[in-house]
């Protein structure tokens, strides 16, 4: 059984914690992986926990995932493997505040989201470390991009992918460039982030919708010193930077390029796994 201490903790692990720090608690038994090629940090998942744990771009925990194995319980309440109905009617006679969201019921105060409603019981339990609430997708339309969503752009230190978005470009300037695609909160790293259709680059700004970070996935193909990685191994990318005198560190879960100022990283963690995206940041 897992209790949840609402924006503190679940079970030993609180909010703010390192990665290493919530790895020594769990244990070594574990995935590391990452949701889709565009996110920027790899979550660690326990199958006899039941436990995912996401971490934020400082590599501290953000939130907790929680299936009916993990058994939370919250104000005295167990959540998972109930009916739904009865799981709400309990929160609510403590006082707890639940709103229906695209079949997911939020407890926005608290950080908490209940999902995955199957055969009327809950599935799924969200832990955050900040309130909850949905994330607001908007699609913008947009002229056909500026540029080829399969051609090459190199990466520039400091500046972000020739031919496609400089760090530190106006909002507008990126959209006329890359085209139409969604704007939503951004996951992490950024106060909102387009995500483009066309050319595959997730571009993720900061409060005065500037660029701060972005992430280019298959079909582009980003060029890291002249060094073409997507599609390629982590060990092969490895091997063949330090042939080319390319500056490569390994990271827990990517490969960073500190001369390139950039990233890159396979879906899940591994010597043989393909890289799937590559990230230049400020």
């Amino acid at each position: 059984m897992q209790d949840v201490q609402p924006l503190e903790s679940v079970g030993g692990l609180r909010f703010g914690m390192s990665r290493a720090d919530t790895r020594r608690v769990m244990g070594e038994q574990r995935e590391t992986f990452r949701r889709a090629p565009h996110s920027l940090t790899a979550l660690d998942y326990y199958a006899e926990a039941g436990l995912f744990l996401t971490f934020g771009t400082d590599d501290r925990l953000r939130s907790v995932e929680a299936t009916r194995w993990a058994d939370p319980v919250l104000r005295g309440v167990r959540l998972l493997g109930r009916p739904a109905q009865e799981v709400l009617a309990e929160l609510q006679a403590g006082g707890v505040v639940a709103t229906q969201q695209d079949g997911d019921w939020t407890l926005a105060e608290l950080g908490v989201t209940l999902g995955e409603v199957k055969e009327e019981t809950f599935h799924s339990l969200l832990v955050s470390a900040g309130s909850a609430g949905p994330s607001a997708v908007d699609f913008f339309p947009a002229d056909d991009p500026d540029t080829d969503p399969e051609g090459e752009f190199p990466v520039e230190a400091g500046r972000g992918f020739d031919g496609g978005p400089e760090l530190g470009a106006g909002r507008e300037q990126v959209r006329a460039l890359l085209g139409p695609g969604f704007a939503s909160t951004a996951e992490m790293g950024g106060a909102s982030q387009d995500k483009f259709l066309e050319v595959r680059m997730v571009v993720l700004y900061d409060s005065a919708d500037t660029v701060v970070r972005v992430t280019a996935t298959d079909p582009t193909v980003p060029l890291i010193e002249g060094m073409a990685v997507l599609g390629r191994s982590w060990s092969e990318v490895r091997q063949d930077a330090e042939a080319r005198g390319i500056a490569v560190v390994e990271g827990d879960a990517e490969l960073l390029f500190p001369d390139a100022g950039c990233q890159a990283w396979p879906l899940v963690a591994g010597p043989d796994s393909a890289l799937v995206a590559v990230s230049v940041f400020r």
